[in-house]
């Protein structure tokens, strides 16, 4: 028969799956970083200020990079929480048995999460670069929200269908990477 074994730590492991849905919801809230101030007429104020340029898009796109990690620790709790009072919460509590080449050693679970969420976000921070990068270039919130979502579920399509029929060369792009889920389950 077909056997399927869950308990607390593998359903919090799911939290990798959820790069496609940040993507998605950066992509939605946060299209405009820029772009809004030039249709607001904001951006009179900010380019008056005695700040360099570049220093106020850099804030702008750190600002990005710890929204997508704040959802993600979000995502996190809440998942914890659920998964707690679905399996117990023991489990949570245990150390990973991590296979370090040489030796197996005990690592606490939350810092190996932490640690693979960090890993995890890499392609995600490769979709905010583009976010951010069209949100200056275009100056249209719609365009770059438009563009975004779809890249966004594109990247998802391009990404089934090459673990389907596996195409070795899509794993040079970030496409690949979107959903960390598979790779660190693997």
């Amino acid at each position: 028969g077909n056997f399927s074994y869950m308990n607390t730590k593998l359903s919090v492991n799911r939290i990798f799956h959820f790069s496609l849905i940040i993507t998605l919801i950066i992509a939605i809230s946060n299209s405009g970083i820029v772009s809004k101030e030039h249709s607001k007429g904001t951006i009179k104020n900010v380019i008056t200020a005695p700040v360099k340029r570049w220093k106020i898009l850099l804030s702008k796109f750190i600002y990005l990079i710890l929204d997508m990690y704040m959802m993600w620790f979000i995502a996190l709790i809440i998942l914890s929480i659920v998964s707690g009072f679905k399996f117990g919460f023991g489990d949570l509590f245990d150390p990973k048995l991590v296979y370090t080449g040489e030796k197996v050693i005990e690592v606490n679970y939350y810092l190996y999460l932490l640690k693979n969420i960090v890993i995890a976000s890499i392609p995600v921070i490769c979709f905010l670069s583009i976010l951010f990068f069209l949100s200056t270039v275009s100056l249209n919130t719609s365009l770059t929200v438009g563009v975004m979502s779809g890249l966004s579920v594109v990247s998802f399509l391009i990404w089934f269908v090459s673990f389907r029929y596996w195409f070795p060369n899509i794993s040079y792009t970030p496409f690949w990477y979107l959903d960390c889920g598979f790779i660190f389950n693997n």
